[in-house]
């Protein structure tokens, strides 16, 4: 399909990143060191130092096939830029992260995530030298077809109540 776009506007989605600054990308807030059982039940604020940090490093070292670090997401990753190296998208939208991220990318020229349509549900996150905007907030992302071509991002946070509000905009095209 990417091979017969021709000068088509191309955006895909799919449920896992290519690149995330969150959990599933390797980064832990130092909380989750000292305090892993609020992984399980937030409301857990039992200090567990040393030992607690045997979680975030087993994830990092690639032990769970749903981080980067894992062999299969890593097998994923290529597969998907090798076809994106020959059939480059404007955007390759994703989930799974519980976050906010909008980065600038090689393989797809931006990459979305946005897996944090539940409120309350925010996972800590980092910003990268990639990175045009990161939050750790629950929202939600809208890609608008413009008339004359033009392609326009925008970054909605929710709050508790309901109301979302754009926070972030950015012309892709």
């Amino acid at each position: 399909a990417l091979g017969t776009a021709g000068e088509r506007t191309v955006m895909i989605a799919g449920h896992h990143p290519l690149q995330t600054s969150s959990k599933h990308g390797g980064y832990w807030h130092w909380t989750d060191h000292i305090f892993p059982l609020r992984d399980a039940a937030s409301w857990l604020w039992v200090p567990i130092p040393g030992l607690g940090s045997l979680y975030p490093l087993s994830r990092m070292s690639g032990i769970s096939n749903q981080d980067l670090s894992g062999s299969k997401y890593k097998e994923l990753i290529a597969a998907y830029d090798s076809v994106f190296a020959a059939h480059t998208p404007l955007v390759y939208a994703s989930g799974h992260e519980h976050i906010l991220e909008v980065l600038e990318w090689n393989s797809a020229q931006y990459l979305l995530v946005s897996g944090a349509g539940l409120w309350g549900h925010g996972d800590p996150v980092t910003a990268r030298d990639q990175t045009l905007y990161v939050r750790e907030e629950s929202g939600f992302m809208r890609v608008d077809l413009q008339s004359d071509g033009r392609v326009r991002l925008g970054v909605f946070v929710v709050d508790e109540e309901g109301n979302a509000t754009e926070e972030y905009s950015h012309y892709l095209k």
